[in-house]
C-alpha cells in the first residue's frame, strides 16, 4: 500500500499505520488504525490509497466485521490478513 505523512488535524482523515522500518521508505505494517484521532494515532503515516492485494483479501474481506462507520474497512481485513500472514507492507 502506499503512504505519505498527514500533519496535525489530518491524521483522522486517514487510515494510520504502526509500522516497522525494513528499508527507507518501506515499512512493515503491524497495525492500521481507520482514522483515529491526532492524539490516538500510532504515527502520522496515513494510507493513501493505492494497494497491490493479494487474493487471500477476499476471505479476510467476508470475515470482516463492520467497523469505522457501521461498514466493513479494507483497513479492518488487512489488518486481518496481516495477523494470519504477516505479509502486508507500505511504502512512501
Amino acid at each position: 500500500m502506499a503512504i505519505e505523512p498527514a500533519n496535525g488535524e489530518d491524521v483522522s482523515k486517514y487510515g494510520i499505520i504502526l509500522g516497522e522500518v525494513l528499508e527507507k521508505d518501506v515499512y512493515a505494517i503491524l497495525e492500521i488504525v481507520e482514522k483515529p484521532t491526532a492524539v490516538a494515532a500510532p504515527s502520522n503515516l496515513g494510507v493513501i490509497g493505492h494497494y497491490v492485494l493479494v487474493p487471500d483479501i477476499f476471505d479476510a474481506i467476508k470475515e470482516t466485521p463492520r467497523g469505522y462507520g457501521g461498514e466493513i474497512q479494507l483497513s479492518d481485513s488487512l489488518n486481518l490478513l496481516n495477523h494470519r500472514t504477516g505479509l502486508v507492507t507500505a511504502c512512501v
